[in-house]
């Protein structure tokens, strides 16, 4: 299969292009951007399948003409809020396959009632396949299947702990200005979001601590966001009663994302002002990273429900991922993805969220040998209320 990987000069972009490269589903991989000699640079480090395209996502005949010319386009483009949608359209318009790493909660609702259209045109559309969401999907139905009926599900990432501040600032700042996630991680702290409550979506908001109880790690917690999984539960698990996706986040870090979400909301800043603000705050001794209070898995899912007439709790989280952390945490879950569905792995046509678009077994399996290590990916924990 052809595939081309909008927004591929960037770091997630650049990483997912590594693992499909030498992948033998793939025949050729077209690396767009609208910086076409860092696209080119990704190109040559990737080998010979691989070339260079220049894009400018605003001009819907680059993006016609490189989305024909595939049979997959991944969308790296971000933030999604601003141009998920619009790549969606422009991918189902050309009968193209279709995947991404949307983490934004908005456009979920407005992809997701592109359903009929996209499997009118037999195109299969997988939103949302990346870390977060995405691996804490599969996750997610791991945990679901161990239950007879589920009434809770939380997602979560831990930031804390993975990331020095050099890291972090690399991923939120390109050249000094506020990037893509930056600006979506501000959004999704700000306003209101939607999450699952009481059997039904409902607005709430951001950085609230939600405490439970992890299988052999007692209470943990986590801080709310605007993500796409408590939007695609309710659909995808009739009679779940409640689901947030959680920030591992120490007191410091929400603290600041409360004020700056608060500035955003009364209007003394935009989204890019408090992105400047918070990249500026990063320091050595900001102590925004600092894990000592952190306590849930890097990246998890965690469940409350029945099985056997028995009240139960169940954590499902990775023994093993890629080398590297959130890019390659990311990138890895996107690549694999992105060769089910080139290979009709996928459940069918539609635009489906990752569970359900995947088997979850199949997908675990797939995803193994990306990961370091050897032996099992995911460790379950079951345990009775």
């Amino acid at each position: 299969m052809r595939v081309c990987v909008l927004g591929g000069a960037g770091h997630i972009g650049a990483q997912a292009a590594t693992y499909l490269a030498p992948h033998p589903a793939v025949s050729a991989l077209v690396i767009a951007d609208i910086d076409e000699a860092a696209a080119r640079r990704v190109a040559d480090s990737c080998g010979p399948k691989c070339q260079a395209a220049r894009c400018d996502i605003y001009s819907d005949s680059d993006l016609a003409r490189l989305i024909a010319d595939n049979d997959l386009v991944i969308n790296m483009v971000g933030p999604f809020f601003r141009h998920g949608a619009r790549i969606l359209i422009a991918a189902i318009n050309a009968k193209c396959n279709y995947v991404d790493i949307n983490d934004d909660w908005e456009p979920t609702r407005a992809m997701m009632e592109l359903d009929a259209q996209a499997r009118k045109a037999g195109v299969t559309a997988v939103i949302g396949m990346g870390s977060s969401p995405g691996l804490t999907n599969l996750l997610a139905a791991k945990v679901a299947a161990q239950l007879d009926k589920v009434e809770r599900l939380y997602t979560g990432w831990t930031m804390a702990g993975t990331v020095d501040e050099s890291e972090l600032l690399d991923i939120v700042s390109q050249s000094g200005a506020p990037s893509a996630a930056m600006i979506h991680w501000l959004r999704q702290v700000s306003g209101n979001i939607e999450v699952l409550r009481e059997g039904a979506l409902r607005q709430a908001s951001p950085v609230e601590q939600i405490r439970f109880y992890y299988p052999g790690l007692g209470e943990c917690s986590g801080w709310t966001i605007g993500h796409p999984e408590p939007i695609t539960f309710a659909t995808s698990y009739p009679g779940l009663r409640e689901s947030y996706n959680l920030m591992g986040l120490n007191e410091t870090m929400a603290a600041a994302l409360r004020e700056v979400g608060a500035a955003i909301d009364s209007g003394a800043l935009t989204h890019e002002q408090a992105a400047r603000q918070m990249i500026g705050g990063l320091g050595e001794d900001s102590g925004m990273l600092d894990a000592n209070e952190i306590t849930a898995p890097v990246i998890f899912a965690y469940g409350e429900g029945s099985a056997g007439g028995r009240k139960m709790r169940v954590g499902a989280h990775p023994k093993r991922l890629p080398a590297g952390l959130l890019d390659a945490w990311t990138a890895g879950p996107l690549a694999v993805g992105a060769v089910l569905v080139g290979e009709g792995k996928a459940s069918g046509h539609g635009v489906l969220s990752p569970e359900r678009a995947f088997d979850v077994d199949a997908f675990f399996e797939a995803f193994a040998p990306l990961c370091e290590g050897e032996g099992e990916v995911i460790e379950l924990r079951v345990e009775s209320l």
